[in-house]
């Protein structure tokens, strides 16, 4: 049944319950012309109203509060305030309803729960404020000839907070909401964006959903190496044009896609990508579905979509100045200046508007550290407050660890300061390269030294991190406590070594640059710890302590490091770290090996925590560690299906590196021609286990490869520890296989007519 309940439904339903009730009406008093009179009420919440119980429901509210209403004129009988309940009632039994339809869906969409991070947003809402953004809004949504609405600001002006603000005021008109986030992989990708739109345009809007289940064995099958452009068109464009054909009315509200921090995305990767859709195709949409960003001002974003005029937030600006100002006044007078009198907190006040210059961001964090100082703080202290972010966050790492230069009488106190420092880099340095947050315990599980046992490990990570806990997004004492930063901005100064750098200082850092940290060194650590949670081919000799090796004592050592191999047990499947080593190893491996090579690696004086491999060739090792495992390839189908086409992408990436550092001379340590073998069989044979629903399959469609592939002959030594599992019917029997592989990579299917033309790479070794 379509949930749905239009007004003309609704209409009928509460006639019919009005007939049926006129006993209990008379017994309450009620005369029959104020049936007219309701009836007349119900078109201002009737297309709120998606359940048809709920109709009924409210309807004897309705009866029964006006029945009160008689009884006590008195009283004010508002229809919205009375309804409101009911209504949130069949909303959200309407969404229930909804989920269970639209379940099939996340077979090729992606489902995100951002509630608690609206909530979070929302909290730092203060009444009043950014009443410029919602007053511009609400003038684009009665704008028939706009279908862009941009905000666009510098970092924190606020941004995020204004776009939850425009989520809870119009929530009838916002059907489709995605907040990217840049510690968090899976929330940065153009795909993955407009895949959660998707998702959350199936959940609001009852005929689209429709259209979604009614194509989704097509669409499921058309998602996995589909490009940002053919998703757009198939998940977005298409769909609602057949929900809503043109010779039907179409909704009586416009309906907004919205994505905040569009800047945090992945919009420079792909150049026609999400940026592309915005400033080319978004005309594809009907005119009645819009769309709704917010950005920094970045280079890119602004010359991609000079086309339209953004509604910007400017820290000099009187609306902008304004709301700070009220903000500033709001905790003065609460608890913060509970201790000053009236014409010391408007000394204060006008203080503090000057020198926090129109930055929210900053205003909070100002604000933040004299409400530690409550009641003790005077008028004359607020000079001597951090003049800017920057300064702010620099004020804060130097409090919470010093560093002085070095004395005869002081070396042992500074070597302990610089020990704790490079541990925080370590730390800091892992968060920033995280693909997501991690709990306090797995952080400590990867970046603290692999000596310590882990209840220490967990204690050190927390008193490292706990005085910096006022950068930090609810910091507890908890292992399961996730780590992340409450801000990009501290991000931005923790990494950004260029900005900070002072030539006049020669060889010595500035006190900022003592804190910065390298990203690139936390793939490298992340890459060093996750390859041992990698697991292994059983029956593969490893390659780590076998090269090199002659003669009989060789032969030996590689039959018992089989034989461990053969023993290995799988890692418990509900680890965190395991998964996310499955998902992002190589990833790490890559990025590190990408930055080295561009010579990103600032790091110049740092020492390495404990327990790290530092050893040549790392990476290119763990890249063929990660890229020739059929076990990871497995693991990564069962847990992560829906990323099967990022795995194949990377592994291109991995063997793209290989040729570049066959050509460039370099030791040979990623054998190019083993990930191109891995390569050729990724991409025929994972959708196929996809397809059949099988990861176990991925084994004998290796089989069918020449025995001198390397997927071909690892399938073959593993036999004996995968032949078992893999259910009969999915067994293949190879006859007359080739000796060799044909040069074909990939087989279009379905083009009828003749080929008249032939496209080249421009390195001219592939054809098409």
């Amino acid at each position: 049944m379509n949930p749905t309940l239009t007004k003309e439904r609704f209409r009928r339903l509460f006639r019919a319950y009005l007939l049926e009730s006129e006993s209990v009406a008379a017994e309450k008093g009620l005369e029959p012309y104020h049936f007219s009179k309701l009836f007349k009420k119900e078109h201002k919440v009737s297309e709120r109203i998606c359940n048809p119980g709920m109709c009924i429901q409210m309807a004897k509210v309705y009866i029964s509060q006006y029945a009160t209403f008689l009884a006590s004129p008195s009283k004010t009988f508002l229809v919205e305030e009375v309804a409101r309940p009911v209504i949130t009632e069949a909303e959200q039994k309407d969404l229930e309803l909804a989920r269970a339809e639209a379940r099939p869906l996340t077979e090729f969409l992606c489902a995100f729960n951002i509630t608690d991070e609206l909530e979070d947003l929302m909290s730092k809402y203060l009444k009043g404020t950014r009443a410029a953004v919602v007053g511009a809004f609400e003038e684009w949504l009665q704008n028939k000839g706009s279908q862009f609405f941009w905000l666009c600001a510098p970092a924190g002006m606020g941004k995020s907070v204004a776009m939850a603000l425009l989520c809870e005021r119009f929530p009838e008109e916002i059907l489709a909401v995605h907040f990217c986030r840049h510690d968090i992989e899976e929330r940065r990708g153009p795909k993955q964006i407009l895949r959660s739109l998707a998702h959350d345009l199936a959940l609001r809007l009852g005929p689209y959903r429709e259209e979604l289940l009614r194509s989704r064995k097509d669409l499921k099958g058309g998602m996995a190496d589909a490009t940002v452009n053919h998703i757009w068109d198939q998940l977005i464009v298409k769909p609602l044009r057949r929900a809503f054909p043109t010779n039907q009315p179409p909704p009586s509200r416009p309906i907004v896609l919205l994505v905040d921090a569009l800047d945090e995305s992945k919009y420079q990767d792909d150049p026609k990508g999400l940026l592309y859709i915005l400033r080319r195709n978004l005309k594809l949409l009907p005119n009645w579905v819009r769309f709704a960003v917010s950005s920094r001002p970045e280079v890119k974003i602004m010359e991609e979509l000079k086309a339209y005029k953004p509604v910007r937030i400017q820290c000099d600006e009187k609306q902008n100045r304004d709301d700070i100002r009220l903000f500033v006044e709001d905790k003065l007078g609460g608890e913060i200046g509970s201790h000053l009198s009236e014409e010391e907190r408007r000394r204060a006040s006008e203080v503090l508007c000057t020198k926090i210059s129109g930055m929210f961001l900053y205003a909070a964090r100002v604000l933040g550290q004299l409400d530690k100082l409550s009641g003790t703080f005077k008028v004359s202290d607020l000079d001597d407050l951090p003049a800017n972010l920057d300064e702010y966050y620099e004020q804060t790492f130097s409090k919470a660890f010093p560093f002085q230069q070095s004395k005869k009488e002081e070396a042992k106190e500074n070597e302990e300061r610089l020990a704790r420092l490079h541990s925080l880099h370590s730390l800091l340095e892992v968060v920033v390269a995280g693909q997501r947050e991690f709990t306090l315990a797995e952080l400590a599980e990867l970046a603290m030294p692999v000596s310590a046992t882990p209840g220490n490990k967990i204690e050190e990570a927390f008193g490292l991190l706990e005085p910096l806990s006022g950068l930090l997004r609810r910091f507890e004492r908890r292992p399961q406590c996730k780590v992340r930063f409450n801000h990009k901005s501290v991000r931005d100064w923790l990494t950004d070594f260029e900005e900070r750098s002072d030539p006049l200082l020669g060889p010595d850092r500035s006190v900022s640059q003592r804190y910065f940290i390298s990203e690139s060194k936390g793939h490298e650590t992340l890459a060093g710890r996750l390859r041992h949670l990698l697991p292994r081919d059983s029956g593969v000799a490893e390659e780590e302590g076998e090269e090199g090796k002659e003669g009989k004592e060789g032969k030996k050592d590689a039959r018992r490091s089989r034989g461990a191999a053969c023993k290995e047990t799988k890692p418990a499947p509900d680890d965190g770290l395991f998964d996310y080593a499955i998902q992002h190893c190589g990833f790490h491996a890559l990025q590190y090996l990408k930055r080295r090579g561009k010579g990103q690696d600032h790091s110049e004086g740092q020492e390495y925590s404990e327990g790290k491999d530092h050893s040549e060739g790392k990476e290119e090792t763990i890249i063929m560690q990660y890229f020739t495992s059929l076990r990871v390839y497995e693991e990564h189908l069962v847990k992560f299906p829906h990323r099967t086409t990022g795995l194949i992408s990377l592994l291109s990436e991995a063997e793209t590196a290989a040729e570049a550092q066959a050509s460039s001379g370099h030791p040979l340590v990623i054998k190019h021609a083993e990930l191109h073998q891995f390569h050729r069989w990724a991409m025929a044979c994972l959708p196929e286990a996809l397809r059949q629903n099988e990861p176990l399959c991925i084994y004998p469609l290796a089989l069918g490869f020449p025995d001198t592939f390397a997927p071909s002959r690892i399938a073959r030594q593993t036999m004996r520890a995968w032949l078992s599992r893999v259910p009969p019917k999915h067994r293949v029997t190879i006859a007359n296989k080739p000796s060799g592989l044909s040069p074909q990579l990939l087989q279009l299917k379905g083009h009828t007519s003749d080929v008249t033309s032939a496209a080249f790479s421009p390195d001219g070794k592939r054809v098409v």
